[in-house]
């Protein structure tokens, strides 16, 4: 099947006249003009070791470095007449997706000779990139595609590109990771949510590659460490290489300011709502909430809609929520509606392929709304811009509630065109189109527990970066919290009753802090941990 692919794309394309595709380096100059401060730090704090650990929180561009540690290196191999192998990896094969594609799309108008292996069970649309860039000259003629998770396709997939002098980019899921223990010498591999190789099946799956990496650099916001190290083991992550504070990114105006929407019931134990009726109501109301609070807070309304990423306890629940005549509704009000899961994707109830779905979701315009649901899909790693607001409707561990609070933090596209151009001042958030991202938190129920653990976990992430959240280094190593679990909001049944009325409160959460939780945490640290605490509490 996809030889045929292929054999289709060359016959469609033979009749057009292809342009020669040439080398570009200049244009990986201006692709590194464009880098922050903390990213030439990142960058050049990499170049020095050969292994090692970047963090930075969510939504400050740790893409665009690993993009850049694998282009330099390619321009460097090509300039002396060598190919290479560069792998970057993560733990989800739609965030490979995603950085595959901005990867691939910086090599091909540098012009560097590459052939793109996927290591995973997502077909990814690699032809796609024919198309896109034929103008450049990048046809099949100069560059082999293929998806495949079968060992010997692999090896000999990078035995064709080397005879032909091609650098190999692969993008490899975890999960599959040990099918390239056998290609030999590997030049480079970038870990994304490197956190997530700490689990036992992952860190294995590495493991069996590990000797064979020239170069290795794992990115994450959420540093994880436990008792058996986590990530403190430096015979297999590398020292911390560079460390981006939330706080200062939050001062430099890297990322947006995060506030608190929190969803109360006034019916108590006498609300007789079904499980699903309580679930419906929170989340259209909390919709049109979240959109007035954005257009209110924004210097420019027109040019934003409300866009809330709703985490639901699992396929059943997101599925009974999103088929709902209620949902439906909103398509009255213009409101585009997403769902994804691993059984499926779907936009505005027709359902699609993952392909389909995510460049409809990227289609979508600043102004318009938009309500997306997913179970943990788009929690961690995946590059939503314009996501203005998240509503979990599950207990979430610290872990899953920063990365989830994460996909709201970033930039708008205009705010960040005006701050690197100097024509607005970080943290002066009348002057933002969007200078808030939003958590909201539904309590359903005055009677349930999830409640007030959720709100516990907030201040803490809170309380460490007194606006912000994305790494926690100090959490999971000295104030564990409960396990984590996917634990619907609701654990118990109703029967359909009567309606209720929900009251919606904001704030930010600096001013839900309990003060007293500072000194506690500090009493059960020894003197050098203490220091690294100050260090990441107090310093601006």
């Amino acid at each position: 099947m996809e030889l045929e692919r292929q054999m289709e794309t060359r016959r469609s394309l033979s009749q057009f006249k292809v342009n020669s595709y040439k080398q570009n380096f200049s244009y990986f100059d201006q692709y590194l003009e464009c880098h922050r401060q903390h990213q030439v730090e990142a960058l050049l704090a990499a170049c020095k070791s050969y292994k090692g650990q970047i963090i930075s929180p969510c939504g400050t561009g740790k893409t665009r470095i690993q993009i850049s540690l694998h282009v330099q290196e390619m321009i460097d191999y090509t300039k002396e007449g060598k190919c290479g192998i560069f792998i970057i990896a993560s733990h989800r094969l739609s965030l490979n997706r995603q950085l595959l594609g901005e990867l691939v799309d910086v090599a091909i108008n540098c012009g560097l000779p590459f052939d793109v292996l996927y290591v995973g069970s997502y077909r990814c649309d690699l032809q796609k990139y024919y198309t896109k860039y034929f103008n450049l000259g990048y046809t099949t003629n100069v560059s082999n595609h293929r998806a495949t998770t079968d060992s010997k396709e692999i090896e000999q997939f990078v035995l064709e590109a080397k005879k032909l002098g091609r650098h190999v980019i692969i993008a490899s899921t975890y999960d599959s990771f040990a099918r390239l223990k056998n290609i030999g010498l590997i030049d480079q591999v970038t870990f994304d949510e490197a956190h997530n190789t700490t689990q036992d099946d992952f860190t294995a799956n590495i493991s069996e590659v590990k000797d064979n990496i020239k170069k290795q650099y794992y990115f994450t916001a959420t540093r994880k460490v436990s008792d058996d190290g986590g990530m403190n083991n430096e015979e297999f992550y590398g020292k911390i290489l560079f460390d981006a504070f939330p706080k200062q990114m939050l001062s430099r105006g890297e990322i947006v300011c995060p506030q608190m929407h929190r969803i109360e019931s006034d019916g108590g134990q006498t609300t007789n709502t079904s499980n699903l009726g309580i679930l419906v109501k929170n989340t259209t109301e909390a919709l049109f909430m979240h959109r007035n609070k954005v257009k209110e807070l924004s210097c420019s309304p027109d040019e934003i809609g409300a866009k809330l990423l709703v985490g639901c306890n699992s396929i059943e629940e997101m599925e009974r929520i999103y088929f709902h005549d209620s949902i439906k509704a909103l398509a009255k009000n213009s409101v585009q509606v997403f769902a994804i899961s691993s059984d499926g994707c779907y936009v505005n109830w027709d359902k699609c392929g993952k392909e389909d779905f995510f460049i409809k979701l990227n289609n979508l315009s600043d102004p318009e709304d938009a309500l997306i649901f997913n179970v943990d899909m788009l929690t961690e790693g995946i590059n939503l811009p314009s996501i203005t607001g998240v509503m979990p409707l599950r207990n979430l561990g610290l872990t899953k509630l920063i990365q989830l609070m994460g996909r709201s933090l970033r930039l708008h596209k205009t705010d960040r065109k005006n701050l690197y151009a100097g024509n607005i001042i970080p943290t002066v958030y009348k002057n933002y189109v969007k200078p808030y991202g939003w958590l909201i938190i539904p309590q359903h129920l005055s009677t349930i527990n999830h409640f007030s653990e959720m709100i516990a976990t907030a201040r803490k992430f809170y309380e460490v970066y007194e606006t912000t959240a994305e790494q926690l280094i100090v959490e999971e190593k000295y104030m564990p919290l409960k396990p984590q679990t996917l634990d619907t909001i609701i654990p118990f049944p109703f029967k359909d009753g009567k309606d209720y009325e929900l009251e919606h409160n904001t704030s930010s959460l600096i001013d839900e802090i309990n003060l007293n939780n500072f000194k506690n945490d500090m009493d059960q640290l020894n003197d050098r941990d203490k220091i690294e605490y100050i260090k990441r509490n107090m310093l601006t």
